[in-house]
């Protein structure tokens, strides 16, 4: 049971700034609908070949049961890459429901769209600073571990390997930068003798 994998990150009928935006919403609005839509993203993130098959089916079976209480209305849509399935709210809710229902299955249909697109490790994924843990969308590289350079860095100064390496790193350097004092004033002091003798 693998999803399959393509070249392409996204197809290229999908906008990542979307992800942004199912991301933001979470963030400042936690309603159910938000905290639906995370659930699914939990799921779909922690999905990864290197896991084993009794996992997978798991996290499938989990994923399944929390996609089973949406109403679908399937369409096919055409792009550059061929036809894909465009999941919209079924048309009978479509009248009855509210915006933030509407906004849900509009997020959820999205990644339902893009799961196949994800990769080996699925690029939708938290930020590994664990001051932040934000959702992100690792659209540069499959290997990114955090949203931004400032979580980076702060996840770097804040890792006891990192920081007790830096130390090190700081010994070093100041050992050297002793050295390079102590040879700039013998040089100093050899050039100021040299002047001294041709005086005399």
């Amino acid at each position: 049971m693998e999803f399959t994998h393509k070249n392409a990150i996204l197809p290229s009928h999908v906008d990542p700034e979307r992800f942004l935006e199912i991301f933001t919403r979470i963030k400042e609005q936690p309603d159910q609908q938000s905290k639906r839509v995370e659930k699914v993203l939990e799921l779909m993130s922690s999905f990864r070949d290197d896991l084993s098959t009794r996992e997978k089916i798991q996290i499938f079976t989990r994923l399944r049961l929390a996609l089973g209480t949406y109403r679908w209305a399937v369409r096919l849509g055409v792009t550059r890459e061929g036809l894909h399935v465009i999941h919209q709210m079924a048309r009978e809710l479509a009248d009855a429901t509210s915006d933030a229902e509407r906004w849900e299955y509009s997020a959820i249909g999205l990644l339902l769209e893009v799961l196949p697109y994800l990769g080996q490790r699925p690029r939708i994924r938290r930020c590994a600073d664990a001051g932040c843990r934000e959702w992100f969308f690792a659209a540069k590289r499959e290997d990114q571990e955090f949203c931004s350079g400032n979580c980076r860095q702060h996840h770097y100064d804040s890792d006891p390997e990192s920081r007790a390496a830096k130390r090190r790193y700081m010994r070093q350097y100041r050992v050297q930068e002793k050295k390079r004092d102590e040879r700039r004033k013998k040089d100093v002091g050899f050039k100021d003798s040299m002047v001294n003798k041709k005086r005399i």
